[in-house]
C-alpha cells in the first residue's frame, strides 16, 4: 500500500504483511503475523500436548480465557464439516473448552464513564457511546506500560516489563519489517530473563484446569469410538 498516510515518510517501502516463525530456547516455536490489510485478527493460541489455551481478543482485558484439554472427542469432532461450522455442537465435544475465570475482574466500563457523568465531566449520551465502544472495539490502554514504570522507578524495583525483555521484542519487530519481499533467517543478538508471574496471580485462589465430562460429552465419545471402528 503506497498511500498508508498522507503525512511524509521517509520511507514507503514498509511491509503491509509480515510473518515470522519464532523459536524460542526453549523448544517452542511460534508464528506471529501482523498485517494492516488482512482483517481484523487479534487472537492468541497457546498449544501444548496435552491442550489449548486461548483468545479471542488479546487488545480487550476482559477477554475470556479458554482451556481446551484435548481429547479423542475434540480432536475428532473437528474432523467434522458440520461440527467445525457450527460453534452450537462445540461444547458437547469439548472443543475451545472451558472459559476461566480471571484472577482480576477489569473494572467496569460503565462504573468508570458513569462517575464521570456524575461530576459533569461527561453527558450521559457521550458516557454511553463511550460504554459501547470499550466494549466493541480495542480498550488497549497505551499508557500502562508508562504508569508500571513509573511506579516501578518509585518503589525501587524491577519493572514487570523489564528493558532486556522490550529490547528482545524491538528487535523481532525490526527484522520481520527488515525481511523484505524474500525469506530470510535471523540469529536474535538479545535475550531475556524469564517473566514471572504477577503476585496477583500466583496468590489468585483460583483451581484451574479443572475439567468436567458430561454425560451427552461421553455418549459422543463412545458414538464417535465405534463410527472409527467400521
Amino acid at each position: 500500500v503506497s498511500n498508508k498516510t498522507p503525512l511524509y515518510m521517509e520511507r514507503t517501502d514498509t511491509p503491509d504483511f509480515a510473518v515470522a516463525c519464532i523459536q524460542f530456547k526453549s523448544g517452542v516455536a511460534a508464528r506471529l503475523t501482523c498485517s494492516i490489510v488482512a482483517p481484523h485478527d487479534h487472537r492468541l493460541r497457546i498449544i501444548g500436548d496435552e491442550g489449548m489455551v486461548s483468545v479471542d481478543e488479546c487488545w480487550q482485558y476482559a477477554t475470556p480465557v479458554s482451556l481446551e484439554r484435548f481429547s479423542q472427542l475434540s480432536l475428532n469432532g473437528r474432523k467434522s464439516r458440520t461440527v467445525r461450522m457450527n460453534p452450537i455442537f462445540w461444547w458437547p465435544f469439548g472443543i475451545e473448552g472451558r472459559r476461566q475465570r480471571l484472577v482480576v475482574k477489569p473494572r467496569s466500563y460503565f462504573e468508570k464513564y458513569w462517575a464521570e457523568v456524575r461530576t459533569g465531566k461527561r453527558s450521559v449520551l457521550g458516557a454511553m457511546l463511550k460504554v459501547i465502544k470499550k466494549r466493541e472495539l480495542v480498550s488497549m490502554d497505551f499508557f500502562r506500560g508508562v504508569e508500571e514504570m513509573a511506579f516501578a522507578i518509585q518503589g525501587d524495583r524491577r519493572c514487570l516489563l523489564p528493558p532486556d525483555f522490550v529490547l528482545h521484542v524491538v528487535e523481532i519487530t525490526l527484522a520481520m519489517q527488515e525481511a523484505g519481499k524474500t525469506s530470510s533467517t535471523y540469529t536474535l543478538t538479545t535475550s531475556f530473563e524469564p517473566l514471572s508471574p504477577m503476585q496477583t496471580t500466583l496468590s489468585a485462589p483460583v483451581n484451574y484446569a479443572q475439567t468436567r465430562t458430561g454425560l451427552l460429552t461421553r455418549f459422543i465419545n463412545k458414538l464417535l469410538f465405534r463410527l472409527h471402528k467400521q
